[in-house]
């Protein structure tokens, strides 16, 4: 049995070692674990993955005179009552010698000899040109008709630019009521299709399923800019576009759903749609009237999987797709049951009852995927997870502990956000240990992708992204690769390991102390604080005066310090009273919550509005009361919510490295920070090549491993690692952190492991052991 058992412990340390087993196996890992998530947002699709090069090319109309994205030279009218079509908006009007110009998206990038295709929508005649300033890349003359007609132009760019901008220019009067500039080297050659280099990037991923077309661009700022997946099917010109979409721009709605059901097919990945449930993030459907949501999700999945003789099936078909697309999951809205616009998480749970149901009624093969856990669960409940490296570290053996009988879990949404740059190592490492426990324990996490997938560089609206990109160019942040390397390295069966590191010292407690409020009201009065046995602060009714790092709309009322702006992050710190890292005190309070979402919070060790620990009393939609450190969670939440109109007696005791938190006089909940490890580790076995794979995530600096069981000699692995845990990637440096092949030198010490680094080793698999493994994995299914 020794000998099939694997021991790596650290030589310079004997506390700190990595074991892992060869005969205990934890789970079977489906290809669908590790997949990509899609949204619309960044102008990932509109300007980014869909190569139309024209913006706005749909010609939504604005209220200033031209179309946003398109400007004139001489007499042009916008012609609201000339439409191409029932959905547009209108057409350009433009007087002979006159021209329009667009732009693009931040300028037209083409390089020698792109071949581009042209179609215009026209009545009349006219010339198109690409131009800069530098002058010509291409000019032709077209010629339309009384009536609307299509214009195709096939042509080449004679020369590079990247500020390039089309210009049409009227030949007698010419109406254009559409337009569309693309390259014709289209992903897959699809017609309407997507730009080559970003959907390769995406296809390298090698992702299980992919989920689309959002997050929050589902539900929209409001039902009406909610996504319709309807209206973006068939031709494009007859296509309404969506005029300003939640992440605030206009989308054309050319990558629609069935672009998204054929970009899942020439990825080999299994589609997942989010469907909206009736909820946007300002509005709500009425039970009354949820039937057409509910025949929403049901028309989306028969136009993905219905027969052609069936309605949505024949739309398919006429559409150019025939085959079923094969829709396997549908999640029945996105983070609606966190909302707290709707009273809490009761009116989600009624929709998704609602329409879950009646999918499963139907289409009981469909896999469905709630927002949160639910009365009436369906197959899979989603859990995001976004915060700081140190969450992600100390989070890898979250699902170690979870009940192996209750729900399952599609971590649909995860990425380092804080302490990251724009995307460092340092994130990308503690996500890759995060993985480590999600394969691990993929017998309860069956699916998980990481979130955003696109980033536009000239349109940042979330920090950060796994691909970034320009007109031309792209590259991946670390967190990409990771994801690359761990889909590139999928094992059938992941066997127990396990990294025990010595642990850092934890964060201090030090600083000043006050309230915070979250969208919501609150009072505060009979304050008291005590540092080392003597009281340094007390006020029945506080002063105004007494605080500053003032954030929101406080002042003195009714013998009480007033917060009214229901915003984020309302702050008040008292003033130059400081308790130092080793100082026991008690803070003690008074809080009352007047109107809003949530309680509110007590402060200690505030050192400015990012760097505080509090006590989150009624947060979450006041459903929990935690720890939270710089506004990530420490320790374990409690259940719990702060009553409205009531006063509450808070008190924070700090003895030693621990804090305890009192309402009423009742210990609620503790706080004993530790601090992060730095190492993980996952293994298991990929049965097609017999091997065993092992996959190492060191955070800290070099270390020398031993190897029980490796054979003495060269061992080739995939490594990524940099300098310094802040490196990152640019569209100037697109390869400063990326993996590497190299030759690892065991020996009978051991092994040398870069720092900072991912590293994966390929073995061959005992025999015995591998045997065993197949086996075992057969039986589970």
């Amino acid at each position: 049995m020794l000998a099939l058992s694997v021991a790596l412990f650290l030589a310079a340390n004997p506390a700190e070692s990595v074991q892992i087993n060869l005969t205990q196996t934890t789970a079977v890992v489906d290809r669908s674990l590790f997949g990509a998530f899609f949204e619309e947002i960044n102008n990932a699709g509109e300007g980014g993955l869909y190569s139309e090069l024209l913006f706005n090319r749909a010609l939504v109309s604005s209220a200033t005179g031209l179309p946003d994205g398109w400007t004139s030279e001489g007499g042009v009218v916008f012609d609201s009552s000339a439409t191409l079509s029932k959905n547009s908006a209108g057409s350009l009007r433009i007087s002979s010698g006159s021209t329009v110009t667009n732009s693009g998206f931040w300028g037209i990038h083409a390089r020698r000899g792109l071949d581009l295709e042209l179609r215009l929508w026209v009545k009349g005649s006219g010339v198109a040109s690409l131009v800069d300033s530098a002058g010509l890349l291409f000019e032709q003359e077209f010629t339309g008709g009384p009536d609307w007609k299509e214009v195709r132009i096939q042509t080449k760019s004679s020369r590079a630019s990247t500020q390039a901008k089309l210009k049409i220019t009227a030949k007698g009067t010419l109406s254009l009521g559409y337009a569309s500039l693309m390259p014709t080297n289209r992903w897959k050659g699809r017609k309407n299709g997507l730009r080559a280099d970003l959907a390769e990037r995406v296809n390298a991923m090698r992702p299980g399923f992919m989920r689309f077309p959002g997050g929050c661009y589902v539900e929209g700022n409001n039902l009406a800019n909610s996504f319709d997946w309807r209206s973006s099917l068939g031709p494009i010109q007859q296509r309404p576009a969506t005029p300003r979409t939640f992440w605030g721009y206009t989308s054309s709605n050319g990558l629609g759903y069935h672009e998204y059901l054929e970009f899942c097919e020439d990825l080999r990945a299994e589609p997942m749609f989010v469907v909206n449930c009736g909820m946007s993030h300002s509005e709500i459907t009425p039970m009354a009237q949820m039937q057409r949501h509910v025949q929403d999700a049901l028309d989306a999945i028969e136009y993905a999987n219905g027969p052609v003789t069936s309605p949505m099936g024949k739309l398919r078909a006429a559409n150019g797709h025939p085959k079923p697309f094969d829709l396997k999951y549908l999640e029945i809205g996105n983070e609606n049951g966190y909302s707290w616009s709707f009273g809490g998480p009761a009116p989600y749970y009624e929709r998704f009852k609602l329409i879950n149901e009646a999918v499963k009624a139907k289409h009981p093969d469909i896999i469905t995927i709630s927002n949160v856990k639910v009365p009436n669960p369906g197959d899979l409940t989603s859990e995001h997870y976004y915060d700081s490296p140190a969450w992600f570290w100390r989070n890898k053996d979250r699902y170690d502990a979870y009940d192996r009988k209750g729900e399952k879990i599609y971590v649909g949404e995860y990425a380092v956000t804080r302490a990251n740059g724009r995307g460092s190592l340092a994130g990308a490492l503690s996500e890759a240990a995060f993985m480590t426990g999600m394969e691990r324990n993929a017998d309860v996490v069956k699916m998980a992708s990481y979130a955003p997938l696109f980033e536009n560089i000239h349109n940042r609206q979330w920090n950060p992204n796994a691909i970034v990109f320009d007109g031309s160019r792209s590259y991946g942040t670390p967190s990409y690769w990771v994801q690359r390397m761990f889909a590139e390295n999928r094992v059938n069966v992941a066997v127990q390991a396990t990294a025990a590191a010595s642990i850092s010292e934890p964060p201090a407690i030090e600083g000043r102390f006050g309230f915070k409020t979250w969208r919501t009201a609150a009072e505060f009065r009979n304050v008291r604080l005590v540092i080392d046995g003597v009281e340094r602060y007390r006020a029945e009714a506080p002063k105004l005066s007494d605080f500053d790092s003032l954030a929101g709309q406080w002042s003195e009322a009714g013998g009480a310090l007033r917060q009214t702006e229901q915003s984020d992050d309302r702050i008040a710190a008292l003033k130059g009273i400081v308790a130092k890292a080793s100082a026991n005190w008690t803070f003690e309070f008074e809080g009352k919550a007047i109107e809003g979402y949530e309680g509110f919070m007590a402060m200690a060790g505030f050192r400015s509005a990012g760097e505080t620990i509090q006590w989150n009393l009624g947060g979450w939609g006041n459903t929990e009361h935690a720890f939270q450190r710089n506004g990530e969670r420490v320790g374990r939440p409690v259940r719990g919510k702060i009553e409205h109109g009531r006063w509450i007696k808070v008190r924070l005791e700090k003895h030693g490295s621990q804090v305890t938190g009192y309402l009423d006089g009742v210990r609620i909940e503790e706080l004993r920070e530790v601090g992060a490890p730095d190492l993980a580790v996952g293994a298991g076995y990929d049965f097609a090549k017999g091997e065993l794979v092992v996959k190492l995530v060191n955070g800290g600096r070099e270390r020398k491993l031993a190897l029980a069981g490796v054979p003495v000699g060269k061992v080739r692995a995939k490594v990524l690692s940099s300098a310094a845990l802040t490196d990152e990637n640019s569209l100037d440096r697109p390869d400063a952190v990326t993996p590497r092949e190299m030759d690892l030198n065991v020996t009978r010490d051991g092994v040398v492991v870069p720092s900072y680094s991912l590293v994966i080793l390929r073995s061959k698999a005992p025999a015995e052991a591998l045997a065993s493994a197949r086996a075992w994995a057969e039986k589970q299914r």
